[in-house]
């Protein structure tokens, strides 16, 4: 997630301050935005795959609405 300290909920670049190891410090911030798209779409396509789930049920909805999250 990248965003304001307020939309963090924590100091901008304290991960990298951290050496911490991020998805974006191993994939650039465009590699892991496409990683996290490719994820997502393998879990709602297999969510799917689940008897009863469909777009409307509340795990695929719970799933793609934390993807998306600005917090």
């Amino acid at each position: 997630m990248t965003g304001t300290m307020e939309v963090l909920g924590k100091p901008v670049l304290s991960d990298e301050k951290n050496h911490k190891s991020t998805y974006v410090t191993l994939l650039g911030i465009e590699g892991a935005q496409q990683r996290v798209q490719e994820l997502t779409k393998s879990a709602l396509d297999d969510l799917l795959k689940i008897r009863g789930c469909t777009e409307e049920s509340f795990i695929w909805m719970l799933l793609n609405s934390l993807v998306s999250r600005e917090k």
